[in-house]
């Protein structure tokens, strides 16, 4: 995952806490998904056949399954 990729050799050093590249990691997805989503579902709606809040439900759906 991109977490591994970014926190990953600071949090085996020792110069990143585990808990802070959690929290930092939580508080840039929420910036990206407020600033962006919208954008996003248009895109994936745009590659399918679906409306906006049918892609956000097949989105979802993936999010939770993974």
């Amino acid at each position: 995952m991109t977490l591994a990729n970014i926190f990953g050799t600071g949090v085996a050093t020792g110069i990143v806490k585990y808990r802070t590249a959690i929290w930092m990691t939580v508080v840039f997805v929420m910036i990206g998904a407020v600033l962006e989503g919208s954008k996003c579902m248009q895109t994936v709606g745009d590659l399918s056949r679906l409306v906006t809040l049918e892609a956000f439900c097949c989105t979802l759906a993936a999010a939770i399954t993974i």
